[in-house]
């Protein structure tokens, strides 16, 4: 029984490897079953003992992997009432550096920016995706409306738009670097200046300034 457990969780994994590698290469639309399946060395029929479509293929990809953006708003819900913008420093700058020096997240990365095409708006990762990018959102603002009242950053500070820019720019980062295979590194010295950046841009540019203040 246990050889036969094993069994089954080392063809699953195959196949997983193999979507990876197929998904990355042809995008999620345009792959077949036939193709995963010959990467992977198994049957379609094999693939259906795992999985029932090519969008719960997908989903388990994910699900194993894990998103990078559901691990930032995790890090960034933690933030402290005191010295926020230390604490947000040091998460945007350590996730950009660490997000980009795994193989296997730069992979997730170049499926759901660049390659990912399906047309089924119900699909559980893209709302997964969109539930995880809804609570980034909810965390930063949070977090700015406290480094507001700690009066780390303008009272008249546009929070959604902050929060916004913040989003933009650290998905930014990394649609930049798909380009290369593997992800170019973001150093940790170059992560920490583009996380500067940011809250630079909060204190001073008017572009953020919002017309209530936070309370």
């Amino acid at each position: 029984m246990k050889r036969t457990k094993a069994a089954a969780q080392e063809t699953r994994n195959r196949i997983l490897d193999a979507a990876e590698q197929i998904f990355v290469a042809r995008g999620v639309a345009a792959a077949t079953l036939s193709e995963i399946a010959d990467t992977a060395s198994v049957t379609r029929g094999a693939i259906y003992g795992h999985f029932a479509n090519k969008s719960e293929l997908f989903a388990a990809i994910i699900e194993r992997a894990g998103l990078p953006v559901e691990s930032l708003a995790k890090q960034v819900a933690k933030v402290p009432e005191t010295d926020v913008l230390a604490h947000l420093h040091k998460v945007f700058a350590q996730s950009l550096h660490d997000v980009s020096r795994s193989p296997r997240t730069w992979r997730i990365f170049a499926i759901v920016f660049r390659k990912y095409a399906m047309a089924d708006e119900s699909c559980p990762v893209l709302m997964r995706c969109r539930r995880a990018a809804d609570e980034l959102q909810t965390s930063l603002r949070i977090a700015l409306r406290h480094a507001v009242r700690g009066g780390q950053l303008p009272r008249d500070l546009d929070v959604e738009f902050a929060s916004s820019l913040f989003v933009v720019l650290w998905n930014g980062v990394f649609l930049a670097r798909l380009s290369s295979s593997p992800m170019a590194d973001v150093q940790h010295d170059e992560a920490g200046r583009i996380a500067q950046g940011w809250l630079d841009v909060l204190r001073h540019s008017p572009a953020c300034r919002g017309k209530e203040q936070v309370r």
